[in-house]
């Protein structure tokens, strides 16, 4: 099946912390960073992560593309990501819609209106999207990423796997984080500073702790800005310990890293997350990329490309 459903999911009582001092009295309002210096800090290291930038042009592609929003909502993961064929899919998806409206006695009009049409632009799960992001910096003509194939480490494993990644290569850590309802992917280039730069991937359709963003919106808005590791691991403890901090989980999570917006009744406790942690090639990634930019019929973002 082409197309999946996002699971519903259990609104449980949760502990939950928030922190005066971490939560601004109007937080819409206040700067992403506290000071000009580490404003220009961030950007810079933004600017330098060739992987971030190359996403950031798929995610803008998948939201004004039809072709590549087929594709970031494809779940097949038999095949390489630049080798799907959305031309083929879009022929699926409209036959199935004929088949329906002959079946139910129905217009096609209304039966497209319940269930999309093949040019109507639609936000994967966040699990398919954390899942087509993995495949977009991972698939080769040998290999093909799949969830399901891939092994999965709980927390004491994946802290002592990222305390001895090797500096000079790229990883990708995807987290199915139980206590939230949700998956992300959270991009950590070569680095030779003391903290490696780490940059959060994601999309939500916000039926759960964080409201709605498509893949789209936070590459453009805050995807490509730099995060502390240090969040991250914070929230990986607050989670494990059934501890809830609110500002934390916004600011990484929240398009406006506003905890006023969270919907902490959503929050869960009582399931272990599932990490992943898998090498990348940034000249992969950008062969993949520009492949499914051809494939698309979209002229190549130069500013990427030409850097690259």
């Amino acid at each position: 099946m082409l197309f999946k459903q996002r699971y519903s999911q259990t609104k449980v009582k949760q502990k939950i912390i928030i922190s005066a001092t971490n939560i601004p009295a109007n937080p819409l309002t206040q700067p992403t960073v506290p000071n000009a210096v580490q404003a220009t800090a961030v950007k810079s290291a933004s600017s330098q992560n060739k992987s971030t930038k190359l996403l950031q042009d798929f995610a803008l592609l998948a939201g004004s593309n039809i072709e590549a929003n087929i594709l970031l909502n494809d779940s097949d993961d038999e095949v390489p990501i630049f080798q799907r064929n959305p031309r083929k899919t879009m022929e699926i998806i409209n036959e199935g819609n004929r088949q329906r409206a002959a079946e139910w006695g129905m217009p096609l009009h209304e039966v497209e209106a319940m269930l999309g049409s093949a040019s109507t632009f639609s936000d994967p799960v966040c699990g398919l999207s954390a899942n087509n992001i993995m495949k977009l910096f991972l698939d080769s003509e040998e290999s093909s990423y799949s969830y399901a194939k891939t092994e999965n480490l709980d927390l004491p494993m994946v802290k002592e796997r990222l305390n001895s990644l090797p500096a000079e290569k790229h990883f990708l850590l995807r987290v199915q984080d139980e206590g939230l309802g949700h998956a992300y992917v959270v991009d950590l280039p070569a680095s030779d500073e003391k903290t490696r730069p780490a940059f959060l991937y994601q999309s939500d359709l916000g039926d759960g702790v964080t409201r709605s963003v498509s893949l789209t919106d936070w590459m453009r808005e805050k995807g490509h800005i730099q995060m502390d590791m240090n969040d991250v691991y914070a929230h990986f403890d607050n989670m494990a310990l059934g501890n809830i901090d609110l500002a934390c989980i916004a600011k990484l999570f929240d398009i406006g890293s506003d905890p006023f917006a969270l919907n902490a009744e959503a929050l869960r406790r009582g399931k272990p997350s599932k990490f992943q942690v898998q090498e990348y090639d940034p000249d992969r990634l950008r062969h993949n990329v520009v492949t499914i930019v051809s494939l698309c019929n979209q002229a190549q973002p130069g500013s990427v490309f030409a850097s690259l």
